[in-house]
């Protein structure tokens, strides 16, 4: 074979070689487009029909076929439109966890994500969302509503009134601005707070968010029974929205009704839930009172708390935690420290143990103020802490006393303890002071804030009741009352 013929063949060849492929990835591509064009056709026509359910399961199954990112995008977006109309929030922070530049193009998705991320305080993802959208022509007024929330769990009042005094809006954004001014008016001046309530409800009497804000309002100025009135509106016209279900379970918690709290969240277990709700239900499990695995046919929700779910259902129920377990995920994800659920059950574990240091440097280093889940445990603990190390009451302990905490109705323990640190009156009781250094002092702290199991657990002394003050003979009686069908199943070992 002449030598340029064979050059010639085996130039062809390479070329044939190089355009292979090539030729592979096209008909890949479109393999892809078509599986995107008949889903996305089907799972529309399934929407406009009603079928949520069913047109997020064939877009899910879908989803994972498609590799490459622009053509997955219209798949996302019509996932979005479902997650929205189901109410879906933790779905669609996991599509925001994955791809939060979806969020760019479609505002109701992006403002139900947004409000889900002031709730938890990630202000710095609120603010992306905010940025891309406050300032289009076809801006939502919610945002400013958003804002205000924003800046008001960044107690920073000033710049909330501010933003809801910009100006009037229209219909159920104007409802929700004067609600928001309600609260934040309510505790200088409870008629026009109530003015301003009044005529919310008159724009909008069935919005859940507005119910919402009237329940605070009337909690900030102690009218209870119009609270509770108030909150259990919200739930009746917003029983699928999770964050109204979570934001009323945790006016119940504040309340110290740790029962009502339980049955809200336990009621929003099912889909659409969230995965903050599932990590308080565990949590009270754990401290409250042992609970029927009402999730056992439940899945989940998405979220970055799934994983965190999974491990305190595996977590043994003799202990609260697994410190040495839970490493590699602290490890990798550094931010579950920071959650209540698992700052508390660190501290219980290490006070389970006798590992007093610990317990005490997680409580110094994790302080979460007016919005930890006990206010009067937390303080109360560090109290008893420095005092059985330094065998006094520290002076400098009187700068974490809270005087807002000092109401009618208080536990005698925590109101004794809190006059022993103010110096005041004739000093504590002799028995607070003997049970402050013995083993049953973290107990009886617990039982005293209402959490029976973890005081049981924390139980070390039989209790004497003729030498006990009455109301922890109340207290513990409670917590065997509450915990008696877990204390009747025999014990692991």
């Amino acid at each position: 074979m002449p030598y340029n013929i064979a050059m010639w063949l085996i130039l062809l060849v390479l070329l044939a070689a190089a355009a292979w492929p090539a030729s592979v990835i096209v008909l890949k591509w479109r393999k892809q487009r078509r599986l995107v064009v008949e889903t996305y056709l089907e799972a529309e026509e399934l929407l406009k029909n009603g079928e949520t359910a069913d047109a997020l399961e064939i877009l899910r199954e879908a989803k994972p076929e498609v590799t490459y990112t622009g053509l997955r995008a219209p798949l996302i977006q019509l996932e979005m439109t479902a997650l929205l109309r189901q109410g879906n929030v933790a779905g669609l922070l996991a599509i925001y966890a994955e791809t939060p530049d979806a969020f760019y193009w479609q505002q109701g998705p992006a403002l139900l994500v947004a409000e889900a991320h002031v709730a938890e305080d990630r202000f710095e993802a609120f603010d992306k969302l905010h940025g891309w959208w406050h300032e289009r022509l076809d801006a939502s007024p919610r945002w400013v509503l958003l804002e205000a929330d924003k800046l008001q769990r960044e107690e920073y009042e000033v710049g909330a009134l501010e933003a809801l005094n910009r100006g009037e809006m229209e219909g159920a954004a104007e409802a929700g601005r004067l609600a928001r001014l309600a609260v934040l008016r309510g505790p200088e001046n409870q008629d026009e707070a109530q003015d301003l309530i009044d005529r919310a409800l008159k724009i909008a009497p069935e919005d859940p968010g507005v119910r919402v804000f009237q329940g605070m309002l009337y909690e900030k100025t102690n009218r209870r029974k119009r609270a509770d009135a108030a909150f259990q509106y919200a739930l009746a016209y917003g029983n699928c929205r999770p964050l109204v279900a979570d934001a009323t379970a945790e006016y119940y918690r504040r309340s110290g009704e740790l029962e009502r709290a339980l049955e809200v969240w336990t009621a929003a277990l099912s889909e659409p839930s969230l995965d903050r709700i599932w990590l308080k239900v565990l949590f009270l499990g754990r401290v409250y009172r042992p609970l029927e695995t009402a999730w056992e046919d439940l899945t989940p929700p998405p979220g970055e708390g799934r994983q965190l779910i999974e491990f305190m259902q595996e977590v043994s129920p003799a202990r609260f935690w697994d410190d040495e377990a839970f490493q590699a995920m602290a490890t990798q994800r550094p931010v579950l420290l920071s959650r209540q659920e698992v700052h508390w059950l660190r501290v219980l574990e290490a006070l389970r143990i006798g590992d007093e240091d610990e317990a005490l440097s997680l409580l110094n280093v994790s302080r979460f103020g007016e919005r930890s889940w006990h206010q009067d445990l937390e303080t109360t603990l560090i109290w008893i802490l420095t005092y059985r190390r330094l065998r006094f009451m520290n002076p400098e302990l009187m700068l974490i006393a809270d005087d807002r905490l000092r109401v009618a109705g208080r536990h005698p323990l925590f109101s004794a303890l809190d006059n022993w640190v103010r110096g005041e009156g004739d000093g504590p009781p002799d028995f607070v002071k003997r049970l402050v250094v013995s083993d049953e002092a973290f107990s009886a702290t617990c039982l005293a804030a209402g959490w029976h199991r973890a005081g049981l657990i924390l139980h070390r002394i039989p209790l004497v009741r003729k030498e006990a003050p009455d109301w922890l003979i109340r207290d513990y009686d409670a917590a065997l009352k509450a915990c008696h069908e877990e204390l009747s199943k025999p014990q692991e070992a």
